[in-house]
């Protein structure tokens, strides 16, 4: 039965600011944001802090097939100065060194793009959402093929999305300037999204 009563279950310290975050299958939650670190909160909702992006902007984390995906911008002078890491996830959370999946500052005319968020489809496609015109891409990482997903179709300006059931993600779309309309859209992908 659900009581619908509301209970705090982990609090930040003060002056960390979380945005973004995601589960693993052993119910791990690995999340961040800004002056944070990648935070990993345990089932029992202790936490300890990876390490790894105390100096970085965390801007989305996704967890897919034995990996978290961390999407963060480096402080300056760091390069690539925005990427997408990945990191092996074993028993209790630990987490494998730091590997390269996309420097962003190499991705031709997307470089200039502010990711918002990041998903996956059951076949290992990554699908970026951006705060652009034409703000999906398809990014494939078996080939480091980085292309426009449904080009001219979907609405600018992507704030963020979230792969629902089945083949539909659910896209935030709007602007302030240039003033666009706050919607929220349903892109059929064509395929179902993956599981951790």
């Amino acid at each position: 039965m659900q009581s619908g009563a509301l209970k705090l279950w982990r609090n930040c310290p003060s002056g960390k600011i979380v945005k973004f975050g995601d589960f693993d299958p052993n119910k791990y939650f690995y999340t961040g944001g800004v002056r944070t670190d990648l935070v990993i909160i345990s089932p029992d909702s202790t936490f300890k802090y990876a390490g790894v992006y105390s100096a970085s902007e965390i801007l989305g984390v996704r967890v897919y097939n034995g990996y978290v995906y961390v999407v963060a911008k480096n402080p300056a002078g760091q390069t690539p100065s925005v990427g997408i890491w990945r990191h092996s996830i074993a028993a209790g959370g630990s987490l494998g060194p730091k590997e390269l999946v996309l420097d962003w500052d190499g991705a031709g005319p997307f470089a200039s793009r502010t990711i918002r968020a990041i998903a996956f489809a059951t076949n290992g496609i990554m699908y970026i959402a951006t705060d652009s015109p034409n703000p999906m891409l398809i990014f494939d990482p078996a080939t480091h093929s980085l292309d426009y997903f449904y080009k001219n179709i979907i609405p600018s300006y992507c704030k963020q999305f979230c792969w629902g059931r089945g083949n539909y993600i659910y896209l935030i779309s709007g602007n302030t300037s240039p003033a666009q309309d706050w919607l929220v859209y349903r892109v059929d992908m064509g395929t179902t999204r993956a599981s951790y």
